[in-house]
C-alpha cells in the first residue's frame, strides 16, 4: 500500500494551500453572506436556537434554508459548527472533501494500469484544475460535497451495480435538489446504452427514473412547505432573460425562435466553459467523452446554453460541483487507456499547469486577464490575498472588528454581505428585509451599483427616516450607525476620494498627456455636457468638492453634482472650483461638467471631502 502514500501528500499539499487562502480571505472579510453567511447561520440557529436552518438573508422567501434548497445532509454538520468557529470548520471541511477524489482518482488508475506515472497524472490534473478551485474559493456549498458522490455513483453505474448507484444518488439528493440533472444524466446514458444494444439493463433503468423521480418530488415538496414552489408558472425567475421573465413565459418560449436567442447569447463563453472542464482529454480520445461524458452532462449542459445567467457557464461559481464528478470518472478512463496509445505524459502535465496559471483563482493572471479582455468571472476571482495590498487591507479589518466590538452581543445589525458571515452566529442579523434594527455596519468597499447592495441603501436611507440614526464611527470606508444616538462619533477618520479624469465619461474624446490629463478644445455657444461619471457611493454626510482644473477659454465651466439613483436628483451646481455638497445615505454620485464658450481645458482630477458626517 506504499504506493497510496503519494496520493496523500499532494491531498495534504492541496489542503494547506487552498485552505489558507479561504481562511485568509474570510479574516479579511471578503467572503459573503451569500452563501457561507447563510450556512453558517442556518447551522448555528439549529445548534443554539432550535430551529430548522432559520436564515435571514432569504426571509422574503423563506426563515428556513430548507425552503429554498432541499439539503437535508446538512443536518450532519449542526454539530460541527456547535463545537468549532463556524465559518472556518466550514471551509476547512469543504476543502478537505474536495481534495478526497484525488485519492481514489490515483487508486483507481494505478488499479487499473499498474503505472504510478499514470495515476500521478490524473491526480495532478484534478488537483490544479481551475473549476475545482473556483468551488473551492467561493464561500461554502453543498454543491461542494457532491464532487465524490457522483463520481461514485457514475463508477457503479457503469458497472451495473443498481444497489450502490440508488445509493449515491439519493446521497446525492440529500445535498441539493439539483441533484436532479445528475439524475437526468444517469437515465439518458443508460437509455444511450440500451438504444445502442451494448448493454442492456432495463432493470437498472427504472430504478434510476423511478428514484430521480420520487426524490425531486420530495424535494420539491419540502421547498413548498417551508417556502414557495421551486417551479411555478407565475413566479419569476433570473436564469432566461432571453426566454422571459417568469416560468410561464419560459416554458411557452421554449418552444419558439427565442430558443434561438437564448442559445446564441454568451455563445463563446458557454463553449468556452465546457471545453474547459473536459480540456484536455478531448484531444485524446474524444470517443470515451462522447460516449461515456455526453450523455451523463447532456442534461445540465442544455440547461446552461439555454440560460442567460452567467454563473452557470462561467468559471468562479458552485455550480461546478455538479459536473466535476462525471468529469473525473470520464478522465481516469480515458487517462487509463494512455498505457496503450502512450501519449507524452509531459506535454499533458504541462498543458495541465498551463491552463490552471492562466485561469485559476489561486494564479494572480486570471484578474488581469478578465479585466483585460472584459470577460465576466465569478465570486472566487473576487479578491486574491496575492494580488491584494496586504497591510491595506489588514488595516480595514482591523477597523471593521473595532466597529463590532463596539456593537453588543444580543444587539440586532443590519451589514453588507461581506461583514455578515462574521456576525452569522446570531438570529438578528441581517443584509436586508428587516423593518427596525439597532445598529447598521456598512463596508463601502461593498456598497456598489449592484442591484443588491442599492436595494441595501435604499433599505439604510428608508430605516434612517424612521428612526434617525447617529453615527458611531466611521474609519477606512466602514461606517457603523446606531438608532437614536446623538453624541459625537467615538471614532471619526476623514474620507477622501479622487476621481482620474479617465474615470469619467466624455461626450468628445479628449487627449490625455504623459500624466493623464484630459485636454480638451471647444467651441460652444451655450453650454454644452462635456463629461458625466464616475456613479460612485460615498459615506453620507457633507463633502467639499474641489475641481483641479487649467481654464485657458473665455467663457464658464459649471458642475452639477446629482443623485443618480434618486432620479438624476440635483445636490448642487455650481461654477467655483471649490463648493460644498451634502450627500444622503441612499447615493450613488453623477459629477457632470458642462463648458462654454471657446478654448482649452485641462482637467487634472475631481477632489471629494468628506467635512462632516
Amino acid at each position: 500500500m506504499n504506493f497510496l502514500r503519494r496520493p496523500i501528500i499532494y491531498i495534504c499539499i492541496y489542503v494547506i494551500v487552498l485552505s489558507t487562502m479561504t481562511i485568509v480571505k474570510h479574516m479579511l472579510f471578503h467572503t459573503y453572506a451569500f452563501d457561507l453567511g447563510i450556512f453558517v447561520q442556518a447551522l448555528y440557529t439549529t445548534w443554539s436556537d432550535r430551529k430548522i436552518l432559520f436564515e435571514t438573508p432569504d426571509s422574503i422567501i423563506s426563515e428556513s434554508y430548507l425552503g429554498i434548497h432541499f439539503s437535508p445532509i446538512l443536518f450532519l454538520l449542526v454539530p460541527l459548527v456547535g463545537f468549532f468557529p463556524p465559518a472556518e470548520a466550514l471551509l476547512l471541511l469543504q476543502t478537505a472533501i474536495l481534495a478526497l477524489p484525488s485519492y481514489f482518482l490515483y487508486r483507481d488508475v494505478y488499479i487499473k494500469t499498474e503505472s504510478e506515472r499514470l495515476a500521478t497524472l490524473i491526480s495532478i490534473w484534478y488537483l490544479l484544475n481551475p473549476a475545482l478551485h473556483s468551488v473551492n474559493l467561493y464561500d461554502f456549498h453543498t454543491q461542494s460535497l457532491m464532487i465524490l458522490p457522483s463520481y461514485f455513483l457514475i463508477k457503479e453505474l457503469k458497472k451495473h451495480n443498481i444497489t450502490k448507484s440508488v445509493i449515491f444518488l439519493l446521497l446525492l439528493f440529500t445535498m441539493s435538489e439539483q441533484a436532479l440533472f445528475i439524475g437526468l444524466g444517469c437515465i439518458l446514458y443508460l437509455l444511450t446504452e440500451l438504444c445502442l444494444k451494448k448493454r442492456i439493463w432495463i432493470k437498472g433503468l427504472v430504478v434510476t427514473a423511478f428514484t430521480t423521480a420520487l426524490m425531486t418530488v420530495i424535494a420539491f415538496a419540502v421547498i413548498s412547505a417551508f417556502g414557495k414552489p421551486p417551479i411555478n408558472p407565475k413566479n419569476p425567475t433570473k436564469f432566461f432573460p432571453q426566454l422571459g421573465s417568469t416560468w410561464a413565459e419560459v416554458l411557452r418560449n421554449l418552444f419558439s425562435w427565442k430558443i434561438i436567442d437564448a442559445i446564441m447569447h454568451d455563445m463563446f463563453l458557454k463553449v468556452s466553459y465546457w471545453l474547459v472542464l473536459l480540456f484536455p482529454f478531448y484531444f485524446y480520445n474524444w470517443r470515451i467523452i462522447v460516449r461515456d461524458a455526453i450523455p451523463v452532462l447532456f442534461p445540465w449542459m442544455i440547461f446552461t446554453f439555454i440560460s442567460g445567467y452567467t454563473p452557470f457557464y462561467t468559471l468562479g461559481w458552485q455550480f461546478n460541483g455538479l459536473v466535476l464528478g462525471i468529469i473525473a470518472v470520464t478522465a481516469s478512463e480515458v487517462v487509463g487507456k494512455f498505457r496503450e496509445t502512450r501519449p507524452s505524459l509531459k506535454k499533458y502535465v504541462i498543458a495541465v499547469s498551463v491552463l490552471a496559471i492562466l485561469l485559476s483563482p489561486v494564479s494572480v493572471i486570471p484578474y488581469y486577464l478578465s479585466d483585460l479582455l472584459c470577460i465576466p468571472r465569478g465570486g472566487a476571482y473576487d479578491f486574491n490575498p496575492l494580488s491584494a495590498n496586504i497591510s491595506d487591507e489588514l488595516e480595514r479589518a482591523s477597523t471593521i472588528k473595532t466597529a463590532l466590538s463596539l456593537v453588543p452581543q444580543n444587539a440586532s445589525i443590519l451589514c453588507t454581505s461581506n461583514i455578515f458571515p462574521h456576525v452569522a452566529t446570531r438570529s438578528n442579523v441581517y443584509v436586508g428585509n428587516v423593518r427596525d434594527v439597532e445598529y447598521i455596519l456598512l463596508d463601502y468597499r461593498y456598497v456598489n451599483l449592484g442591484q443588491f447592495d442599492q436595494r441595501l441603501l435604499q433599505l439604510v436611507s428608508e430605516l434612517n427616516e424612521s428612526y434617525k440614526y447617529g453615527v458611531v464611527m466611521y474609519a477606512n470606508g466602514i461606517l457603523l450607525l446606531k438608532k437614536n444616538y446623538t453624541t459625537q462619533p467615538l471614532l471619526f477618520e476623514q474620507y477622501e476620494v479622487c476621481i482620474d479624469p479617465s474615470k469619467l465619461s466624455w461626450q468628445e474624446v479628449p487627449d490625455f498627456d504623459n500624466k493623464g490629463h484630459a485636454v480638451l478644445k471647444f467651441s460652444v455657444d451655450e453650454e454644452k455636457l462635456i463629461w458625466y461619471g464616475p456613479y460612485i457611493t460615498v459615506p453620507p454626510g457633507l463633502y467639499e468638492i474641489k475641481i483641479d482644473a487649467l481654464r485657458d477659454f473665455d467663457g464658464k465651466l459649471i458642475i452639477e453634482v446629482t443623485n443618480f439613483v434618486d432620479n438624476g436628483k440635483r445636490l448642487a451646481v455650481s461654477d467655483k472650483d471649490t463648493f460644498q455638497v451634502y450627500i444622503p445615505i441612499d447615493n450613488v454620485i453623477e459629477i457632470k461638467g458642462y463648458c462654454k464658450g471657446v478654448g482649452k481645458l485641462t482637467l487634472y482630477d475631481i477632489h471629494m471631502k468628506l467635512i462632516k458626517i
